[in-house]
């Protein structure tokens, strides 16, 4: 499953969940094989998650930031790094991203639909946004890395909502 998320940059320093379409990978993909990095698929994604990691020298926030500066095209983000295990990173233009707020933990989703039943407060990312999380503590910051006043939504959707039947995924 070569193609399947979620996608490795570098040598395993970071993982990446990727929805949206970045234009210019072919592009980028070329420059890192450059550099080095070896490609295991076809996809954008993992030219986003090889990006990610030659930015990588000690802060996780920056090296997504320097990277989607490269993106041409959608992306909505999520990123991970086992140097940085209790963080994730998501970023977002054009593809929608919603942080889900729990008790001690949070939650990274590309439609608010996934997070019922686990959260029902949530922040919808604006394009340029980028969030930072950890099982305690949320921030959103804009593609200056500024921090944004975000505006907390409570979660309309129930568990029946997004029922899904007699189908078992």
């Amino acid at each position: 499953m070569a193609n399947a998320h979620p996608h490795l940059g570098g040598t395993g320093e970071v993982a990446v969940v990727h929805n949206g379409v970045i234009e210019n990978y072919d592009l980028l993909k070329r420059q890192l094989q450059a550099q080095g990095f070896r490609f295991q698929s076809q996809t954008d994604t993992e030219v986003i998650a090889h990006l990610i990691a030659s930015y990588l020298k000690g802060d996780l926030v920056d090296a997504v930031r320097k990277a989607v500066a490269q993106v041409k095209g959608t992306y909505g983000l999520a990123v991970v790094s086992p140097r940085f295990p209790n963080m994730i990173v998501g970023a977002r233009l054009g593809s929608p991203l919603v942080v889900g707020l729990g008790e001690k933990e949070m939650f990274l989703a590309s439609d608010p639909s996934a997070l019922v039943g686990h959260s029902k407060r949530v922040v919808y990312l604006d394009d340029h946004q980028m969030c930072i999380l950890s099982p305690d503590k949320w921030q959103i910051m804009d593609d200056e890395h500024r921090a944004v006043t975000a505006t907390v939504d409570t979660l309309d959707l129930e568990t029946n909502d997004s029922d899904m039947g007699d189908c078992a995924h």
